[in-house]
């Protein structure tokens, strides 16, 4: 067994402790916690945050709702350099008066330990449309090359630097949400059972669908105690419109051998997916029957 095997086995041991929370219409003043995946609409959060009168960290239009030490700037530690390191005491104590937060790149564990004081949610999208939209933009923003990321999906590639690397082709989500040892494992090494680990990470999240748009004013709502209105006066789409950028892009740019290891690549992150869908789906059904017997 290997040291990331171990690792994901002794994730699924602490993480099944958790017990999973569904409730709807009960935020109860906590912090929102939204744990902001690259390319799945965080930026959108962070504005509807703020159409909501939700107190946000300094600077939020640059920082996408990051504290301090917290945005994932590509060569600084994964997540900024003060993710990992708290407890939920620390966090906290560190927010101040912030009502809501965002943090990127990974996720810790800890933070499932105050479920009374953070309510923690995240948006995910189909993971191939998301490795493309993360090529297509770092290629029109950083200008990086579709050749760097094509050989990053055929080769072991570690980088400390968070735009690329195995770690963005090689599901991202799984290694997102179990933090920074299994984040940087090599291509290919996310087993089974880190999936099986990132579902009960997933079990404690309010969990948006991106390609559900329909569900979202009523999560909203119902988990985060948000006005739709707020939310359409506010811009926040979720996705800010790429008028089918990505989309142009991939037909122009990937390739059927490089699509094919894509998904080859990516099972378990759509695995993965398919889950936390069903999770959303069973969140919404608890918020209408919550609604219904009011």
């Amino acid at each position: 067994m290997t040291s990331v095997s171990r690792l994901a086995g002794l994730l699924l041991m602490l993480v099944g402790t958790v017990t999973a929370l569904h409730k709807p219409f009960a935020r109860n003043n906590r912090t929102i916690y939204h744990f902001h995946i690259h390319k799945c609409g965080g930026t959108s959060f962070c504005r509807d945050a703020v159409a909501n009168n939700e107190t946000v960290p300094a600077d939020y239009r640059h920082t996408n709702c990051n504290w301090r030490g917290d945005e994932p700037a590509s060569l600084r530690p994964l997540g900024g350099k003060y993710n990992e390191n708290f407890d939920c005491d620390g966090r906290l104590a560190a927010m101040g008066n912030v009502t809501y937060f965002q943090t990127e790149n990974v996720f810790n564990q800890r933070m499932l330990e105050c479920p009374d004081r953070l309510l923690i949610g995240i948006q995910m999208r189909h993971p191939i449309k998301r490795i493309i939209s993360h090529i297509s933009f770092e290629i029109r923003v950083h200008s990086t090359t579709a050749a760097k990321a094509r050989a990053e999906t055929f080769s072991p590639r570690p980088s400390s630097d968070t735009r690329y690397g195995s770690a963005t082709v090689n599901n991202y989500y799984i290694r997102s949400l179990l933090g920074s040892a299994v984040y940087g494992a090599p291509l290919g090494k996310i087993t089974r059972a880190h999936l099986e680990a990132a579902k009960r990470v997933l079990d404690q999240f309010v969990i948006f669908i991106l390609e559900h748009a329909e569900w979202r004013e009523e999560m909203l709502a119902c988990y985060y105690g948000w006005h739709a209105k707020a939310v359409a006066d506010g811009g926040g789409t979720h996705m800010l419109n790429s008028h089918g950028k990505s989309s142009a892009w991939a037909e122009e740019n990937i390739d059927d051998e490089w699509r094919a290891k894509l998904e080859e690549l990516n099972a378990l992150d759509l695995e993965l997916f398919r889950y936390a869908g069903g999770l959303s789906a069973q969140q919404l059904g608890a918020c209408r029957d919550a609604k219904n017997a009011r």
